[in-house]
C-alpha cells in the first residue's frame, strides 16, 4: 500500500472560483476517480450527523425487524440487504456476507419505509436532495470543464445533469446506508471486507464516519483513501468512464479491515447516481474525449450502450449473484 497527495477541493468562493474548481475536478476525476470536496454547500455536519444516527438506530434493532424490509430480488431498489442468510416469508433476503444495507430511493416515491426513516421524513428528504444537489453541482462543473456546449436557451452546463433528472418515473438516484459488523459479532476475521470494484452508476458520493478502510487502485497500488471530516468523498463510476470513452476514471476501491473493525462497528452513506432510462451513454460533444472507445470488461464493446443496456451488463456480473452460485 502507498500513500499520495490525496485531491482536496475547496469549493468556497464558488461562483468566483468557478472555472479553477471545474479544472480541479476533472483533473481529479481523470486521474484518480476520487476526490474529496469541502465547503460544498450540501448536506451540512449536523445532517450528516443526523443520517447516521438514524443509520445506527435502524441497524441495531432485532434482525427480525429489520427484515421486514429485506429485499426479495435484486431488481428491487429500495429496502434492506442482510449479511447473514434470511427469510421474509417463503423468500430469501438478498443476502451480502460482508455487510448489512438500506437502500432508499427519493424519499416521495418510497413505499414502505423502516420506521426509523418515515418517522424522520422531513430530514431525509432534506439530506436525499441535498446530496443530489451536490451530485449535480459535480456534473455541472465536469460538463463546463470538458467544454460541452452549454445549454443555447438558459446557459446552464446541464449535459448531464438533464439526463439526471430528480423528478423522473424511474430512480435516477439512491442513498445507501451501510454497516461493516465488527468482527467479534460476526466471529469472522477478514483482510477484505468489500472486494475490490467500480460502481455502476455515474458519480458517487461518500461519507465515512470515523473507520477508515477505502482503498483505491493507483498504478496498480492499493492506496488508503484518509478520512478528512466535514468533507465529502467523491468517486466515478463505471458507467460516466464509458460515457466519456474512458477520459474519466471509474476507479477500482475495496474496504479492507481496520484494527478499529476488530469491536467496532464501520458505517458510512453512499448516494449513487445513474442516468435516466433510455439515455444514450454516447455522442457528448467534447473536444479533449478520447477519439476512440477503449476495451471494457463487462460490458459488450461492438456497439454503443443506452444506461438500461450497460446497467443490464453490469448486473450480470453482479458480486451477489457470483455469491449465490
Amino acid at each position: 500500500m502507498s500513500d499520495v497527495n490525496f485531491p482536496v477541493i475547496d469549493f468556497s468562493d464558488f461562483e468566483n472560483r468557478y472555472a479553477v474548481i471545474a479544472d480541479q475536478v476533472l483533473e481529479a476525476s481523470k486521474n484518480i476517480g476520487f476526490f474529496y470536496i469541502t465547503n460544498h454547500n450540501g448536506p451540512s455536519a449536523d445532517q450528516f450527523k443526523r443520517a447516521f444516527e438514524m443509520s445506527e438506530e435502524f441497524f441495531t434493532q432485532p434482525m427480525e425487524k429489520k427484515i421486514q424490509h429485506g429485499k426479495t430480488s435484486l431488481n428491487t431498489l429500495e429496502g434492506y440487504i442482510t449479511y447473514t442468510p434470511q427469510k421474509l416469508g417463503d423468500k430469501d433476503v438478498v443476502c451480502d456476507s460482508d455487510k448489512e444495507t438500506y437502500d432508499i430511493i427519493p424519499v416521495s416515491k418510497s413505499q414502505n419505509l423502516a420506521s426509523v426513516f418515515s418517522e424522520n421524513k422531513e430530514d431525509l428528504d432534506t439530506f436525499y436532495k441535498g446530496m443530489y444537489e451536490t451530485s449535480m453541482k459535480i456534473f455541472e462543473l465536469l460538463a463546463f470543464a470538458m467544454k460541452i456546449p452549454a445549454n443555447p436557451e438558459t446557459g446552464a452546463n446541464d449535459y448531464f445533469t438533464s439526463r439526471h433528472r430528480y423528478d423522473k418515473p424511474y430512480a435516477t438516484s439512491i442513498l445507501r446506508f451501510l454497516r461493516y459488523p465488527n468482527e467479534e459479532s460476526t466471529g469472522r476475521s477478514e483482510d477484505v471486507v468489500a472486494s475490490e470494484h467500480t460502481d455502476y452508476g455515474t458519480i458517487t458520493l461518500l461519507s465515512q464516519r470515523d473507520i477508515a478502510g477505502l482503498q483505491v487502485d493507483i498504478d496498480d497500488t492499493w492506496t488508503e483513501i484518509p478520512i478528512v471530516h466535514d468533507a465529502i468523498l467523491v468517486n466515478m463510476g463505471g458507467a460516466i468512464e464509458y460515457w466519456t470513452r474512458g477520459l474519466l476514471r471509474g476507479a477500482l476501491h475495496r474496504v479492507v479491515a481496520t484494527p478499529e473493525l476488530k469491536q467496532k462497528d464501520r458505517y458510512s452513506i453512499a448516494f449513487f447516481t445513474t442516468p435516466e432510462t433510455g439515455v444514450k451513454l454516447s455522442g457528448i460533444d467534447s473536444p479533449v474525449l478520447p477519439e476512440k472507445m477503449p476495451e471494457f470488461k463487462d460490458v459488450p464493446n461492438d456497439r454503443e450502450l443506452t444506461s438500461d443496456e450497460y446497467m443490464a451488463e453490469r448486473f450480470k456480473s453482479s458480486s451477489y449473484l457470483k455469491k449465490k452460485d
